[in-house]
Parts: structure tokens; C-alpha cells; sequence
């Protein structure tokens, strides 16, 4: 399925829901983060590469109140 063929909610009721999950999967990014963050000790590659992820996955959970 392309991106092309999902379409953004046209109802406020779906707009609140599309809202409130994108806002708990970033929250649970920045959660993810911060506890990371907290345990980071030198010379562990896999705290690292978590950072990279979350890093790279935030911004691409912004995608409904983004212009088409």
C-alpha cells in the first residue's frame, strides 16, 4: 500500500484519535531516550545505535498534520 493511498481523518473524532496516538508513540521515543541516556556508559555500542533509532524514528511519527 502506497502513501499515496492512505488518507489523512477527515472527522474531528478521527483527528483526536490520530493525535493522541501519535502523541503517546513519540512520548514512548522520548521515554526510550531518556532512560537510555540515563544507563549510557563509555564504550557501549548498543546504547549508541538506540540513540540513533530513536533519533531517526521521531520525526517520522509526525505524519498526519504534515502537508501532503
Amino acid at each position: 500500500m502506497a502513501a499515496e493511498d492512505i488518507a489523512k481523518p477527515s472527522t474531528p473524532q478521527g483527528l483526536v484519535l490520530e493525535a493522541w496516538a501519535q502523541g503517546f508513540c513519540v512520548g514512548a521515543l522520548i521515554i526510550m531516550a531518556g532512560i537510555t541516556v540515563s544507563n549510557m556508559r563509555r564504550g557501549v555500542l548498543l546504547h549508541k545505535l538506540i540513540l540513533i533509532e530513536v533519533r531517526i524514528q521521531t520525526p517520522n511519527r509526525d505524519v498526519t498534520f504534515a502537508r501532503s
